[in-house]
């Protein structure tokens, strides 16, 4: 659910991994689009006040998008990590973003952009 609570994002189990945002109150579809075409394990919106953006991370990939209208950006890693799939998603209220890595490291991205990666073992 958005950070204001009036949106909430979902994804299907179809070979594209759909990807939908509903309008709280009224029950009403705002957008769709494909996810990815390999799983996605986890989808969260930002923390930051005001902002309708959530992220969606799954295997080989993660994506991050604008709620209305609908539109995604796949990550970039411009040489700051490797690629990897990802477990887990969480935002802090800077609008920072936090992804679990299979590979055991914690991703920092901002906006759709690689800003670091952290080891904690």
């Amino acid at each position: 659910m958005s950070q204001d609570g009036t949106l909430v994002a979902m994804v299907d189990r179809h070979d594209q991994h759909n990807v939908y945002v509903f309008e709280v109150a009224s029950g009403q579809l705002v957008g769709k689009d494909v996810g990815d075409v390999n799983k996605i394990f986890d989808i969260c919106f930002s923390a930051k006040s005001g902002e309708n953006k959530f992220a969606t991370a799954g295997v080989k990939h993660i994506k991050f998008w604008d709620a209305n209208p609908l539109s995604g950006k796949k990550g970039i890693f411009a040489g700051a990590g490797e690629a990897t799939s990802f477990s887990c998603l969480a935002f802090a209220d800077n609008g920072l973003c936090f992804a679990g890595g299979a590979n055991g490291l914690i991703y920092v991205w901002n906006g759709s952009a690689l800003k670091t990666t952290l080891s904690f073992h």
